[in-house]
């Protein structure tokens, strides 16, 4: 018996959400311990220092829950848990191996000019260098 496939994409978008739910107040801790905080501003809107460090507990679910469901893509390839219209491509996952890492290598690069850009603010050129640098290993993909 397989699970309907819309259950089964609900499943993997709740494992991702539950990971971040813990993740970013993880991360929160990590910014106020590592001093990621954003001082209030005439130009700003917050009155308060803010951590600016939330989105390390997104990019962390984002990881985890990329790297658990393509180990459990490997080992339920033929399980009866998977639905059958899913099952099919399951294979296929080995084959795109080159452009999944291709793609975290290029988020990996933004996440961390934003984690730089956040500790340090970065001028514009630097940013921009670097984003461009970030999709230089999805054309090569």
């Amino acid at each position: 018996m397989s699970l309907p496939l819309d259950l089964f994409y609900l499943a993997i978008a709740l494992q991702a959400f539950v990971l971040a739910l813990v993740l970013v107040p993880v991360a929160e801790r990590f910014g106020r311990r590592s001093g990621f905080m954003d001082a209030p501003d005439p130009r700003k809107i917050h009155s308060e220092p803010k951590v600016r460090c939330g989105g390390v507990g997104i990019y962390a679910a984002f990881c985890l829950a990329l790297g658990l469901d393509l180990a459990l893509a490997a080992m339920l390839r033929e399980s009866t848990l998977v639905p059958e219209a899913l099952r099919a491509y399951l294979g296929n996952v080995r084959f795109v191996g080159h452009k999944l890492a291709a793609l975290m290598l290029g988020a990996t690069i933004l996440f961390v000019t934003g984690l730089i850009d956040d500790r340090k603010h970065l001028p514009p050129t630097v940013k921009l260098a670097l984003q461009i640098v970030s999709a230089v290993p999805l054309v090569f993909a």
